[in-house]
């Protein structure tokens, strides 16, 4: 059947139909006219696909999200930049490297200012359409609360996309970045970052690190020493390095001096090498630094996976604050989804006897979602449930609050 002849018919029925009051055939698409559902002779996908209203609804909604977003990340940068100030000062930053030092905290600032500025937008988008009665025409009109909401749940879709593929490495990796530039800590006369007496032990092969000083921005190292031994403790080979850099993915160790131990002989072999390329040393710098420091945040998502499958022989406790931080990398971008279902149906529904209720509810269940979300990571990261349930839960249970609430307001 053509479907704009049925629709034609329909608009050329419904004023005649309702002038004489008929039912029967002319009822049924005066039905369907005003309802917009999909029947027997009307597919799914007429209902779904994208209508003037959806455009209608998305352009004041990404108008508002997208002014909200710039003016809190204008307001957040200028706070970081006035807070960090003295350091700045301090350390000597000149005017590019300050602006670069904002531009790497950007990705960072996103994470969180992006779910907040949606919140905020949704409310003010919602709110002003109901209070000029265009939800109550929509409604009457037998749209349902998830047609209406549709496109700003995937506009809300994509954002959540953007974030995930920048969430896995590029906010790790800058703020990270961000973080080297301001560590207070010695440097030398080429003001590069000194750390001293770094240690760190890989795991799946048995190797410890001992390095006396540490070249943090050029990745070098000086006097290096590594010990390797077997599963039962026994040491199989000693490296002593003059110097070493990690260039390309690889170790380079200068001025070395291996020894190796033979418990079955009880003999030791010597060997002295100007250079070499240790291409099986599988840990970076970044891993070295990160687990000395205890700072797991600065590692990004392929780091911490290759952390623990260089450290499987860790007790499952030990290596649970990686394990959540990893699926909290995945679990963060869909906050944005989360907060997006629990607020349109409170937002959406507010009147002019209690205009306030469509306000206050989303902000307490936003409270609530930051509350639940910071106890289940404490708990996953303490190894008290599992981490993957520590890094999702609040997701999950505000996701389905908001559909089960999207659903009851239809």
């Amino acid at each position: 059947m053509d479907h704009n002849n049925e629709h034609r018919d329909i608009g050329e029925d419904v004023p005649e139909a309702l002038s004489r009051g008929e039912s029967g055939q002319s009822a049924s698409k005066i039905d369907r006219w005003l309802h917009l559902k999909p029947d027997s002779s009307r597919k799914a996908w007429v209902y779904w696909r994208p209508q003037i209203l959806d455009f209608h609804v998305l352009r004041e909604f990404c108008m508002s999200w997208l002014m909200v977003l710039a003016a809190m990340i204008f307001m957040f940068t200028i706070q970081i930049l006035m807070s960090e100030l003295e350091d700045i000062v301090k350390i000597g930053l000149t005017f590019g490297q300050t602006v670069s030092y904002l531009f790497l905290n950007l990705p960072y600032l996103l994470m969180y200012m992006v779910p907040v500025s949606l919140l905020v937008s949704l409310i003010y988008t919602l709110v002003t359409l109901a209070k000029n009665n265009e939800i109550v025409a929509m409604r009457a009109c037998g749209i349902a609360m998830e047609r209406i909401a549709a496109p700003m749940i995937l506009m809300t879709l994509a954002a959540s996309g953007l974030l995930l593929l920048m969430n896995r490495n590029t906010t790790a990796d800058y703020t990270d970045r961000s973080r080297q530039m301001l560590i207070q800590g010695e440097r030398n006369d080429a003001g590069d970052l000194i750390r001293r007496k770094v240690q760190y032990f890989q795991g799946s092969q048995f190797r410890f690190w001992y390095i006396k000083m540490f070249n943090v921005t050029r990745t070098t190292a000086e006097d290096v020493e590594i010990t390797e031994q077997d599963a039962e403790g026994r040491d199989i080979r000693k490296i002593y390095a003059r110097k070493a850099a990690y260039v390309n993915n690889e170790w380079q160790l200068y001025d070395i001096r291996e020894i190796y131990f033979d418990e079955q002989k009880g003999e030791a072999r010597a060997e002295n090498i100007p250079a070499r390329n240790y291409s099986e040393f599988i840990e970076t710098p970044r891993q070295m630094l990160a687990s000395n420091n205890k700072d797991i945040e600065g590692m990004t998502s392929n780091e911490i996976r290759d952390y623990i499958a260089q450290n499987k022989s860790y007790r499952s406790s030990r290596l649970a604050p990686y394990f959540t931080m990893l699926y909290y990398r995945y679990a963060m971008p869909f906050w944005c989804l989360a907060i997006a279902l629990f607020t349109i149906p409170f937002a959406a529904s507010v009147t002019k006897r209690d205009p306030i209720a469509g306000i206050a509810y989303p902000f307490i269940l936003f409270i609530s979602f930051f509350f639940v979300t910071n106890f289940s990571l404490a708990l996953g990261k303490g190894s008290r449930i599992f981490p993957s349930v520590g890094a999702w839960a609040a997701v999950v249970i505000f996701s389905v609050i908001g559909i089960y609430c999207i659903i009851k307001k239809r």
